[in-house]
């Protein structure tokens, strides 16, 4: 069980950079504040990459705990958004304000954490967009998520939409029950909804989003939670090797635990005490600390995704496939001397072409190595070929040496191994021939 500690209540709401006069009533949090939640309430357990192409499941052991979090705040996480475009003022994460709350978050939740800055979404000319995008929230009185509209339009699948065998919904949560005091949760986008999210939006980007948040809601108090795609990549490097970038163009699932903080409130409390009685008795009142921890059950969690900064929608190949390109790239550019590059016509370059092709239609992936390595020797022993080469026929190269299966993982390891021993069974041949 974890804690939250709760000094003082003018502490839990010190400002940090007031943007605009505040309503009365409302206290303007900034950024929010850390100070009073534990980032590891909240764990990223596995991820699995679905667009443009399916990848195997990939686990961490043991989970990641959230970049962030700020909380606990006593309230609720309104007001919701109405465009739902991430423009400042539209919902509680993006500096709106509610009379029902206490606080409201003048920068916009978490900005200045990780990659996550203000930027110029409604092309107004100021730098104040938050960014954030509501999701939807998963209610769990009645065991179920409701996705929110973007800008009018029903483009983020939920529970409803699933059952009429519409989208498939966005986030599901197991052991979430009314109350429940941990759970466990999946954000499960489908690969279709960064176009649609584009073009409800009217942006020309193919991204998704660089970061997402968790806020879950138990009594009368809210926390949030923050992951971003920094982060998870640098996760994923760990596990594949720093080649690994994540791409902000393809659609990821994630999934992972959470577990309820506990509460731990301290306020005055008016203390009397008396000696003596009847005309004798006196009574003197002090003021003394109470403490008290609770551990409040579920309400709800909402779900929230970043937009990207504009500086980062630049697209980007297919990760997987980008890291088998990689491989093959420096497999080839090792060593390049242009002063040993030959000149190769057109029938050297179509009998290379067909007998790669003839290896790799063959099936006989297992020797492809070999083959590629007799090939090179055909055409011309510690000769690289021309660049066009290399671009007309990187994709079937790739193809051959990850055994016919660009997209997977367990390849792309493989290849990396092949391509070890080919690189030093070249390098044989090329002292050879330069001798």
């Amino acid at each position: 069980m974890r804690t939250s500690s709760f000094a003082a209540s003018s502490a839990l709401l010190a400002g940090w950079f007031a943007i605009g006069p505040a309503s009365a009533g409302l206290t303007d949090v900034g950024a929010g504040s850390a100070v009073n939640c534990q980032t590891s309430d909240v764990q990223l357990t596995w991820t699995k990459q679905i667009s443009p192409s399916l990848s195997p499941v990939i686990n961490f052991t043991p989970g990641i705990s959230a970049l962030a979090c700020i909380g606990f705040y006593e309230g609720n996480d309104q007001p919701q958004p109405t465009t739902n475009l991430g423009y400042y003022g539209d919902g509680f994460a993006n500096g709106g304000q509610s009379p029902a709350n206490s606080i409201y978050f003048g920068t916009g939740m978490f900005i200045g954490t990780g990659e996550l800055v203000l930027q110029d979404l409604d092309k107004d000319g100021k730098i104040d967009d938050p960014g954030w995008v509501t999701v939807g929230k998963y209610d769990s009185d009645q065991n179920k998520f409701v996705a929110n509209t973007v800008n009018g339009q029903a483009i983020i699948g939920d529970d409803a939409s699933a059952a009429n065998g519409g989208l498939q919904s966005f986030f599901s949560c197991t052991g979430c029950a009314n109350g429940a005091k941990s759970g466990s949760w999946s954000l499960t986008p489908d690969a279709g909804i960064p176009e649609r999210f584009n073009a409800a939006a009217g942006e020309d980007s193919k991204n998704f989003f660089d970061a997402f948040s968790l806020v879950l809601k138990g009594g009368n108090y809210y926390t949030a939670y923050l992951f971003t795609a920094s982060q998870i990549e640098g996760a994923l490097q760990g596990l594949l090797g720093n080649e690994f970038k994540l791409s902000l163009s393809d659609v990821y699932n994630f999934g992972g635990t959470f577990t309820m903080p506990t509460i731990t409130t301290t306020e005055m409390k008016e203390k009397q005490t008396c000696t003596g009685k009847g005309k004798d008795k006196t009574c003197t009142t002090t003021w003394v600390e109470k403490t008290t921890s609770k551990q409040y059950g579920l309400s709800h969690i909402t779900a929230l995704a970043h937009d990207p900064n504009d500086v980062n929608k630049a697209p980007a190949p297919g990760t997987l496939a980008l890291l088998g390109f990689g491989l093959l790239g420096m497999g080839f550019a090792r060593r390049l001397d242009d002063r040993r590059i030959a000149v190769i016509d057109r029938r050297k370059e179509n009998r290379f072409i067909r007998r790669l092709k003839k290896s790799h239609e063959g099936g006989r992936e297992r020797c492809a190595l070999l083959n590629l390595v007799d090939i090179l020797l055909d055409v011309g022993i510690g000769r690289l070929f021309r660049i066009r080469i290399h671009l007309r026929e990187l994709r079937l190269q790739t193809s051959v040496l990850l055994g016919g299966s660009p997209e997977s993982f367990g390849g792309l390891v493989a290849a990396g191994h092949r391509f070890h021993r080919w690189t030093k069974f070249r390098e044989r041949f090329s002292v050879a021939g330069a001798e």
